[in-house]
């Protein structure tokens, strides 16, 4: 049973769920969803689709397929969750909760520090034994004046538990919460002990302002594929 209704009803009756996904997470554990449905809930809340309703279905339907892997049922669940809520809570961001307004880096020199929320899935940090992310996000040299970097340095604190390899994505999108770069080079090896540092550079166009950096943990294989019952 698909229980977009259930996860309407937690969100409609306490919006400041929303202010950060570990705080979602826990209450959305009291539902009992299938880990297609939890996972495709934690796409939608990383999206932004939890705060904004989509204004076009089509171009979002994409962002969602390319983003995350989706399928194009799954990036339809997420579609009609997105409108759902939106019926019952016409202004659902609550305060805080999204980045206002962008930054541009062109007011910014590349020893700047910047103000940059950074965003973490302590669930799954937790599930992976890491104990902490230090990042430090700056501008980086610039050598194309429509083109600008960020540079990111710092380390992840581990306690490893798995044989695997574990992928760190690190994300930086916009004020309007779309994706503007991503990096997959930051590993954690099998059996690791010591800090995994964090060293890469995110580059996007010179026209765009920056709002959140999110990193979060490569998890188990999530189940996109298997979404027969959305078809039938």
């Amino acid at each position: 049973m698909i229980k977009t209704d259930a996860i309407i009803n937690l969100i409609a009756s306490n919006r400041t769920l929303l202010s950060d996904w570990a705080t979602l997470s826990y209450h959305l554990q009291s539902l009992r969803l299938s880990s297609l449905e939890y996972n495709l809930t934690r796409v939608c809340w990383e999206f932004g689709l939890l705060f904004d309703e989509p204004t076009n279905d089509e171009k979002t339907s994409e962002q969602l397929q390319t983003e995350y892997g989706l399928s194009p049922a799954a990036s339809r669940w997420c579609l009609d969750l997105a409108h759902q809520l939106a019926a019952q809570l016409p202004s659902t961001t609550p305060p805080d909760a999204q980045a206002q307004s962008g930054i541009d880096l062109i007011d910014y020199q590349t020893k700047d520090q910047l103000p940059l929320p950074i965003i973490r899935d302590t669930v799954m940090e937790e599930h992976f034994g890491i104990t902490n992310v230090n990042c430090v996000a700056r501008k980086a040299y610039q050598f194309d004046e429509d083109i600008f970097q960020v540079q990111l340095t710092g380390e992840i604190a581990i306690q490893p538990r798995f044989d695997i390899e574990i992928v760190i994505f690190i994300m930086l999108y916009n004020e309007r919460g779309e994706l503007l770069a991503y990096d997959t080079h930051t590993l954690i090896k099998e059996y690791q002990v010591t800090p995994t540092i964090i060293d890469c550079e995110l580059t996007f166009p010179a026209d765009q302002k920056i709002a959140k950096l999110m990193i979060r943990p490569n998890f188990e294989s999530w189940t996109f594929a298997l979404t027969d019952k959305y078809d039938k």
